[in-house]
C-alpha cells in the first residue's frame, strides 16, 4: 500500500514520533537533499501541508517560512542542539546560554549556522568536560 505525504505527516502528528517524518523526508529529498518531483513509487508529490495548528503551506519554502517565523521551533531546535553539543540534558544553569544564542539570532531570518555558532561560542561548550568512561 502506497502512503501518501499528507497521510504520513497526520501519523506522525497522531503517534508523537519522528519516524513517520524521517520516512516522508527521505521520500521528497534524494540522498543529496534535491527536492524530488516524484516519489520511489512515480507518484506526485503534493507539497502542501496543514500544521497542527491549521496553518497551511505550499511547498518546502513556505514550510520553512513558517517554522523560521514560529518562535517555538527555533527554540526547540536550538535546545535540542545544545543537548546534542554538550552531551548532556539543560538544566536551570543552561538557560541564559539557550538565551543568549535566541537573542543573537537575526529574529527576521535565523539560520542554523547562527545557532551552530551560538553553540560552539558558548561557555557550557567550550569548557565541557570530556567523557572519562
Amino acid at each position: 500500500m502506497i502512503v501518501g505525504a499528507a497521510e504520513l505527516l497526520e501519523r506522525d502528528a497522531a503517534a508523537g514520533g519522528s519516524r513517520e517524518s524521517k520516512e516522508l523526508i527521505e521520500r521528497i529529498y534524494d540522498a543529496v537533499g534535491r527536492w524530488r518531483e516524484t516519489d520511489a513509487a512515480g507518484f506526485d508529490i503534493d507539497p502542501s501541508g496543514l500544521l497542527a495548528d491549521g496553518r497551511s503551506f505550499e511547498g518546502p519554502r513556505a514550510l520553512a517560512e513558517l517554522l523560521r517565523a514560529d518562535g517555538r521551533f527555533v527554540r526547540h531546535l536550538t535546545e535540542r542542539l545544545l543537548v546534542y553539543a554538550l552531551g548532556r540534558g539543560l538544566d536551570a544553569a543552561d538557560r541564559p546560554t539557550l538565551a543568549r544564542i535566541l537573542a543573537d539570532l537575526d529574529p527576521k531570518k535565523p539560520t542554523l549556522p547562527g545557532i551552530v555558532r551560538g553553540i560552539i561560542e558558548s561557555d557550557g561548550f567550550r569548557m565541557r568536560r570530556a567523557d572519562t568512561r
